[in-house]
């Protein structure tokens, strides 16, 4: 069901923050893996080094530049790959979520629309070029420019000092649970996404008109 800690809300919603990856866009991180394999070493062994060994972390961070991260990705694998090759199949595993596109217009006219999302450079500046929806957001928080990934708290601090807000007069949209709950430690209003209607939902419960 539709999950909401009310906190007997004072100041109503001006800034709805969506999440990118699995809320905008799919991302399949094994399929990227995958294609990476075509040029060398196991999908799995790929996946495990990338997303679970921290490089990604770093990269997401802004701790590597893109071809940092590529050369350690292609010298730990031997990968008979150029750098073009990579950020075209790094960048080719996500799919656009366009259910989600009508609700982020509507609101649009009515709301601050903004982005936070632990990404890095290849993907973000793909996804800006091919995502035209990315458009209607004011403002974009992101872990390679920040320097700092969710669920740690001083991304979503940072946000706030920018929009120049109360925390509950902003609402949090992510599909991980634990990232949700660190908005609203810090006082923000938050809803762990799931679908496009629950998320409708769980919106006019928080007295934010301009659905569709």
């Amino acid at each position: 069901g539709i999950h909401i800690e009310s906190k007997g809300n004072i100041l109503p919603v001006k800034i709805i923050i969506f999440d990118l990856g699995n809320v905008i866009v799919f991302v399949n991180q094994m399929q990227i893996c995958e294609e990476i394999s075509v040029w060398g070493g196991s999908s799995e062994d790929i996946y495990d080094y990338i997303f679970l060994g921290g490089i990604e972390t770093k990269f997401d961070q802004g701790e590597i530049n893109p071809f940092e991260f590529f050369e350690n990705i292609k010298k730990r694998f031997n990968l008979n790959m150029g750098y073009e090759d990579f950020k075209r199949v790094w960048s080719g595993g996500f799919i656009q979520n366009k259910e989600i596109f009508p609700l982020i217009k509507a609101l649009k006219p009515g709301y601050r629309l903004c982005l936070l999302s632990n990404t890095n450079q290849i993907h973000f500046e793909e996804i800006q070029r091919k995502v035209s929806i990315l458009s209607e957001f004011e403002l974009f928080f992101l872990s390679f420019q920040l320097g700092v990934r969710k669920p740690n708290p001083s991304i979503f601090q940072k946000a706030l000092v920018h929009v120049k807000a109360m925390p509950d007069e902003c609402v949090y949209i992510d599909d991980i649970d634990a990232y949700v709950e660190a908005a609203r430690k810090i006082g923000f209003n938050g809803i762990v996404y799931q679908d496009v209607p629950m998320l409708k939902k769980s919106l006019e419960a928080l007295g934010i008109s301009h659905i569709v």
